[in-house]
């Protein structure tokens, strides 16, 4: 018989295993932007990539709600503001260096598409019931008493796609703000050259272009609305769960809590978690 040849590996720790945030050598290595434009979790992920090509970075986390990115720098690498901001700025949005007499980030920050979506699911849902209930197409009055209806929509609710959609365009990028944008702007302009100009028989489309927005903006108050409750979730389990321990050197930001949500980082060691249950 042939000889068989049997090797063993140590055994390692597994709360070794579990990958975390680099640990804070310096608050120098540590800086907190101010990020606005970002509607979605696209817009984190854009800036996100922005930073992480930006020399010196080894870890960045975004949270698109409360609009800041806390970037972490390699150790021995010293930060610097300008080139962070100039990346965000770079991928189409808008930064800003927070020093540390900033306000800190708000655990509670208010869904900033509740009003606006408000308006636009009001003003949807009258116009599509005028349409197809009430038969409001054909009626003289018709065509001026929908422009005036979407008017109001198209201003305050399309107002943050077309800023983003502004941004976007000057650095020579697009995203879902210019194919929004280029829809509802297409639609409502179009409908308005009909109304001022045309013969009064075309269709109109200011329903359309109210309901492209309308649509859109309800995916992104469900978003924002389910990464809060995900952070809560996750804020509320982790410290109860496994006798779970933070660790204070590995999270960047403020030790009074922990970061949580689709695009945060939870920065502790929860130890190790047996395969068998026991």
């Amino acid at each position: 018989m042939g000889e068989v040849n049997i090797h063993f590996r140590p055994r390692r720790d597994p709360a070794d295993q579990v990958p975390r945030p680099p640990e804070r050598t310096s608050e120098a290595s540590r800086v907190t932007l101010a990020v606005e434009g970002m509607t979605c979790g696209n817009c984190a992920r854009s800036v996100t990539a922005a930073l992480e090509k930006v020399p010196g970075v080894e870890w960045v986390s975004v949270s698109p709600d409360a609009g800041r990115a806390t970037v972490v720098g390699r150790p021995g690498a010293k930060l610097e503001a300008g080139p962070l901001v100039a990346a965000v700025q770079a991928a189409g949005y808008v930064g800003r260096h927070l020093s540390e007499d900033s306000p800190p980030t708000p655990t509670a920050v208010p869904n900033p598409w509740q009003h606006p979506l408000l308006l636009g699911g009001v003003v949807t849902a009258l116009l599509w019931f005028g349409d197809w209930v009430l038969r409001w197409e054909g009626k003289p009055w018709q065509p001026w008493l929908v422009f005036a209806l979407a008017l109001p929509v198209q201003v305050w609710l399309g107002a943050g796609f077309f800023r983003g959609a502004w941004r976007q365009l000057r650095a020579a990028r697009a995203n879902m703000d210019t194919l929004v944008s280029l829809g509802s702007a297409a639609a409502f302009g179009y409908s308005v050259g009909q109304l001022l100009h045309g013969d009064g028989h075309g269709h109109l489309f200011f329903t359309e272009a109210v309901t492209i927005l309308t649509f859109i903006s309800a995916g992104h108050w469900l978003e924002v609305r389910l990464q809060a409750r995900a952070g809560d979730a996750v804020r509320q389990f982790v410290p109860r769960a496994l006798g779970a321990q933070v660790d204070e050197r590995a999270l960047p930001g403020p030790h009074d809590r922990a970061e949580a949500g689709p695009h945060h980082v939870l920065a502790g060691r929860l130890g190790g978690i047996p395969a068998d249950a026991e």
